[in-house]
């Protein structure tokens, strides 16, 4: 690879032999070939023209466009050797989502809206063709038939264009007030997690200061360690090296055990009932870095007692030097506290800690606290552990300086993407999130922008931490088609209701004298079909009028408030109606 626009680091390529092979198949996969031809295929290569391919990757629906370039002197590698062949030529290799191909190439051309099309330049072509014909040629009744016909089409379109219009607004409407209500209660959960990990934390304070003082520090005399369970290692592991670890606690309900050769077996009993808990490991580190202290554990860990060097980590060097956070939670405050989104050291998988220093308030006078960092694996159950949303909600939690994604409700995205490259890096997005905005119970709506080619809209929202920001999106690729259906439905049904009528009153005027007809029900003679049409197309109106009022009221409204108000829509409707 020469070069790559853009920040997506999500896509990366290792060779062509997917793509090789998919061309290779794309050129041999006629009906006969694979009927008749029996023979070996060649060995897949590249061609040596451009090509296209539309193929799925890891990372979704794409279009691949290769253009091989022959170059005029061979490239060779820095530490080549003698039988080495130079490479003469090299390949382009652009990527295109297939969602962003279907609208170039489609673009709002659908169906309603061509049907919408054609009817008005109809009425248009038939209103102006009458103007300019002179007064004294008369219109024959074939022509006349035909204008009314499209005025009454043009009407129906008219009127479904307006109901529809004013449904899918009021449905956008509802989806961007559903999102924020959702963004409230992300906010407010996340809240209400950082503040219970950091107080659950600070309980272990006065056991780890006993213990690195030097005092009796026993299980039974001290919370919460006094609940837990001590397993010693040099008992437990005694055919194996001598562990550098002594002891640490466990849960009452966990079951732990040597799991030959020299690693453990820690499971929870089935007999027990467990309370899940935010945290699932505490402890502390000394001025170096090293866990060289007992441990609590609160997650089955099978791996051997060990002590890690974490003075790379980010939640020890700023807790260490005193450029920790502070936080006010629910009229809590903590100072010097971090929360780092990382990868596990034992097994890889994506994992948060916190921290804070040993020692809440040291002296000035003595050794502090010798740089002893309180820490804590922790499980954010508000952003980790999320219920699937509805509608296509996505929310995420965004670092704003680097627009690194360290919580997605798709965790495989986690780590992965960046929201400053999703689109534009100069978009209004980024230079949102950048600049430190929303703060505190702020909510910044109404940024449109496309999400992996995605239409709809974003929504911001600050966080207990202010170096991280909430970030929503709620797509709105459908609204055409929800506009386009509801088009249809009003258009269609009021047409085929207007044609219906026409060819019931005629074959009735031909089967029935119309004039005696009226005489009998007192009805006057110069109310004709064009006139009951009329009223008809009136009336047809304020149904799908108040339809449509149902639907929005339906999308804004509670239930129980809907019911009280239906009845009341239907007694106007009849009042109009018979008005």
């Amino acid at each position: 690879m020469l070069a790559s626009t853009g920040g997506e680091t999500t896509i990366s390529f290792v060779n062509l032999t997917s793509v090789t092979e998919a061309l290779s198949k794309q050129q041999f996969s006629d009906f006969f070939s694979e009927v008749t031809d029996s023979s070996e295929r060649p060995e897949p290569r590249l061609p040596s023209y451009s090509v296209h391919l539309d193929m799925k990757l890891s990372y979704g629906d794409y279009r691949l466009f290769i253009y091989p370039m022959r170059l005029a002197a061979g490239l060779v590698a820095v530490d080549y050797a003698a039988d080495d062949k130079a490479v003469s030529q090299l390949y382009l290799v652009g990527l295109l989502p297939r969602q962003q191909l279907a609208e170039q190439g489609s673009g709002y051309w659908n169906i309603p809206l061509l049907f919408a099309t054609l009817v008005s330049l109809t009425f248009v072509w038939s209103v102006l063709r009458m103007y300019l014909q002179p007064k004294n040629q008369s219109v024959n009744r074939l022509y006349s038939s035909f204008c009314y016909l499209v005025a009454y089409g043009f009407f129906a379109v008219l009127l479904a264009l307006i109901f529809s219009y004013l449904t899918v607004t009021v449905w956008q409407q509802s989806r961007q007030q559903q999102a924020q209500d959702y963004v409230e209660q992300l906010r407010a959960s996340l809240t209400t997690d950082i503040n219970a990990v950091f107080t659950g934390l600070q309980a272990y304070r006065e056991y780890y200061q006993q213990h690195w003082q030097g005092s009796p520090a026993y299980a039974e005399l001290l919370q919460p360690v006094r609940d837990l369970q001590k397993v010693n290692y040099p008992q437990l592991l005694a055919d194996c090296p001598p562990a550098e670890l002594v002891f640490d606690f466990y849960p009452p309900a966990m079951h732990v055990t040597a799991d030959p050769p020299c690693s453990l077996r820690t499971f929870y009993r089935r007999d027990k009932v467990v309370t899940p808990s935010r945290l699932l490991s505490v402890t502390v580190l000394d001025a170096a870095g090293r866990s060289s202290l007992p441990s609590a554990y609160y997650l089955e860990n099978n791996a051997a007692p060990k002590i890690y060097d974490l003075s790379h980590r980010d939640y020890f060097k700023r807790v260490r030097n005193g450029n920790g956070w502070q936080l006010n939670l629910a009229g809590r405050r903590f100072d010097n506290v971090y929360i780092q989104r990382l990868l596990n050291i034992n097994n890889g998988t994506r994992g948060t800690t916190i921290s804070m220093p040993l020692m809440a308030e040291p002296d000035a006078g003595s050794s502090a606290d010798a740089g002893f960092v309180l820490v804590a694996d922790v499980v954010l159950p508000a952003v980790s552990l999320a219920a699937p949303s509805a509608n296509g909600l996505q929310f995420m939690i965004v670092e704003r300086r680097s627009g690194k994604v360290l919580y997605h409700n798709d965790n495989s995205r986690t780590f992965v993407e960046n929201i400053f490259y999703i689109g534009s890096e100069n978009n209004l997005l980024s230079q949102t999130i950048k600049s430190g905005e929303p703060t505190g119970n702020d909510v910044r709506a109404g940024l449109a922008g496309f999400y992996h080619g995605q239409p709809g809209n974003f929504i911001l929202a600050g966080t207990p931490v202010d170096d991280w920001a909430l970030v929503l999106f709620y797509p709105q690729d459908h609204v055409d088609a929800i506009m386009s259906n509801q088009f249809l439905i009003f258009s269609v049904s009021m047409i085929v209701f207007f044609l219906l009528l026409i060819a019931g009153l005629q074959l009735l005027r031909r089967l029935i004298n119309s004039k005696q007809v009226k005489n009998r029900l007192a009805i006057p003679l110069g109310f004709d079909s064009r006139r009951l049409l009329l009223l008809v197309s009136l009336v047809w109106g304020l149904v799908y009028g108040f339809f449509a009022l149902h639907t929005a009221l339906q999308l804004t409204l509670p239930s129980a408030q809907l019911q009280q108000v239906s009845p009341w829509l239907r007694v106007g409707l009849l009042l109009l109606i018979v008005g």
